[in-house]
């Protein structure tokens, strides 16, 4: 047998509180860097489990509460039914004192006419208990006088219970046996017994046997099912009686020593196995007189199981209904859901809900308010959008109108230049006019790819190809050599006089170059240090260079005017005039505002008398030698893209 543990929850010590704190940061963590992701359905659904959660643990908790209630109610019921079986016991025994008692004042046993009396104490005995209960008259020397068990006539036997009759006849009151065996009848039973002085003051004791089966009526009667075991125990804890029974066990003594409950308590439950060996809780109640033992034992899965299913329907009842709300919960968050798709999908289409209005509604007020909003919004952006474009129509327009009239005015000069020449001024004004009418159409060509670029920034890589467009094309398109890098873009202004420079330097190379003669080379190359960039020009190839020219021609001065108007204040170029050839290095910071880059004289591109008028590359490279003539670049009219008609372009 073992003691009832105590119930209830038991936290361990030490580290497990940490690693509880350290499990609820790390899911409070999870769930804060995860809730961005959920859906509305996903939200839906736990605002369902975080108003049932509560309600879960609550039921939980009652459900535990259930179990130890349907548990201790059963250990009541067991100790109830073992008072009650010890009360039915106690009476029964003190209904044969009273019949004893009732013997002892009889006259016949008093005068020793012992034939009459056994003869009125069978008849009384037999009315009141079972033919197996027998009345005896034993003297003090343990003689027997009367035994209704042995036949009239018959001689009578000693008794062996000498302990029993004298404990009886000293202490001169009733008294109750433990479990004998009987002298006559050879079969485990126990006495009941009081003192009785004849006339003559002979003492007697006046005693009733009763067999063990006489308790079985009564415990069958209090035995709520078959798996319940109901037994009475004598002091000596030996059993008298059980049921159910089993072979061997009565007369037989109980595992010593008694559990301490038994031995310390009135009366108490206590968990041990029963007699069968199977676990059980044991409830059990100490009779006044005699000192013996009830006992209701109640198989452990009996007690446990009722309140575990108990436990068990009531949590899955609370399950049932968390189920069946995150199911309407889903049902519910779809109809949410459904219109927001629907409004996202209009969203995304906004051009859906301009040729069809119907289909703003949504199925959800809310959600019908914002498609109606983004009707009236897409409506509005549309309208804008159709200003917008014939605005930038008509911008477009006046910019074409502008270049055209600005590329008018070109050939308006160089057809006067052209006029000029004609008027017979001589070859050096004709040779002026050549080089002034490739200029401008070195000014053109940056024009047209400014406007194609809306006069917005534009990458350095396309204004040294613009500008070295007319030798791309030729002979010596194969000998200029653009070395790719991811270069920046750079302002309107920076653009223009980076093409105007390197026309200035692929002109003269031509003349006097390294593109002069068929063997040399050009390699422009870009490349970025920090917030400024390097555009380099190499000659290789070319004619010896003897050094530096003893001036500065027309091209220096209008590179050095370009630099310090056009690509900004710190912007710097260098010329090294090595043997292999001139090398020429502009460095600047990119702009990608061009309004950044003014020029600090309030100069403009047209102010083109601050150039230098006389001087060109030939003054500062010696003779020329120049590309043939089919790879040279042909002078073309800056209105109309034709060869060069010497007249002002009329094209409207």
């Amino acid at each position: 047998m073992r003691p009832i543990p105590r119930t209830g929850l038991r936290f361990g010590i030490g580290g497990a509180p940490e690693r509880a704190k350290a499990r609820i940061l790390q899911a409070a963590s999870w769930l804060s860097a995860a809730w961005p992701h959920f859906t509305l359905r996903r939200r839906v659904a736990l605002i369902v489990f975080a108003t049932s959660a509560p309600l879960l643990l609550f039921n939980l908790v009652g459900a535990v509460q259930l179990f130890e209630r349907n548990r201790a109610e059963a250990r009541q019921q067991a100790l109830y039914i073992a008072r009650t079986v010890a009360s039915v016991v106690e009476n029964d025994l003190r209904g044969r004192l009273g019949v004893l008692e009732v013997l002892g004042t009889m006259e016949f046993l008093r005068a020793g006419n012992f034939d009459r009396f056994r003869e009125v104490a069978i008849r009384l005995v037999r009315e009141r208990f079972t033919a197996q209960d027998d009345i005896f008259v034993i003297r003090a020397d343990g003689q027997q006088l009367v035994n209704t068990a042995v036949p009239a006539g018959k001689p009578l036997p000693m008794t062996r219970n000498t302990a029993f009759l004298t404990a009886v006849l000293q202490s001169g009151r009733p008294r109750i046996s433990d479990l004998i065996i009987g002298t006559v009848s050879r079969k485990a039973i126990f006495n009941v017994g009081i003192p009785v002085r004849t006339a003559g003051g002979d003492e007697l004791m006046l005693a009733m046997s009763q067999q063990v089966a006489s308790f079985d009526a009564s415990l069958r009667r209090y035995r709520p099912n078959e798996r319940w075991a109901l037994s009475v125990l004598d002091g000596n804890a030996v059993w008298i009686s059980r049921v159910p029974a089993l072979e061997g066990l009565v007369g037989r003594a109980a595992p010593q020593p008694l559990p301490r409950e038994i031995q310390q308590q009135q009366e108490g439950i206590f968990e041990a196995d029963m007699a069968d060996g199977t676990p059980g809780y044991v409830a059990f109640a100490h009779l006044g007189e005699p000192a013996w033992i009830v006992t209701a034992a109640v198989p452990r899965r009996d007690v446990i199981l009722p309140a575990l299913w108990a436990a068990a329907v009531d949590v899955t009842w609370t399950l049932a209904f968390l189920v069946l709300g995150l199911v309407l919960a889903t049902a519910v968050s779809h109809s949410i859901t459904a219109p927001l798709m629907r409004l996202r999908r209009f969203a995304t289409a906004p051009e859906r809900i301009i040729r069809d209005p119907s289909v703003t509604v949504t199925g959800l007020p809310e959600t019908d308010e914002v498609a109606k909003a983004l009707f009236l919004e897409t409506r509005q952006r549309i309208e804008d959008q159709r200003l917008l474009l014939q605005s930038e129509r008509r911008l477009q327009l006046v910019i074409r109108e502008l270049n055209h009239r600005a590329k008018n005015a070109l050939t308006t000069v160089q057809a006067l230049a052209y006029q000029t020449a004609r008027s017979g001024f001589g070859e050096e004004t004709r040779r002026f006019v050549a080089l002034f009418s490739d200029r401008l159409g070195s000014l053109a060509a940056a024009h047209d790819l400014l406007t194609a670029h809306a006069w917005d920034a534009i990458g350095i890589e396309k204004v040294v190809s613009a500008g070295l467009a007319p030798w791309m094309g030729g002979g010596a398109g194969g000998r200029i050599i653009l070395t790719e890098a991811a270069l920046p873009v750079i302002a309107p202004r920076q653009a223009q006089a980076l093409m105007l420079a390197f026309h200035e330097l692929a002109t003269n190379a031509t003349k006097y170059g390294a593109l002069s003669v068929p063997e040399g080379s050009v390699e422009v190359r870009a490349h970025v240090e920090g917030a400024q960039a390097s555009v380099e020009w190499i000659e290789r190839g070319g004619p010896p260079v003897p050094g530096p020219p003893t001036r500065k021609g027309f091209g220096t001065h209008l590179m050095e005017k370009l630099v310090r108007r056009d690509l900004g204040d710190d912007a710097a170029v260098t010329r090294r005039f090595e043997p292999s050839g001139l090398v020429a290095c502009f460095r600047f910071t990119p702009v990608v505002d061009s309004s950044v880059v003014e020029p600090s004289n309030g100069e403009s591109h047209g102010d083109q008398a601050a150039l230098p008028r006389g001087g060109r590359r030939g003054d500062d490279r010696g003779h020329a030698r120049g590309i043939p003539e089919r790879d040279r670049p042909r002078s073309r009219c800056l209105g109309c893209d034709l060869p060069k008609c010497g007249d002002p372009c009329t094209r409207e």
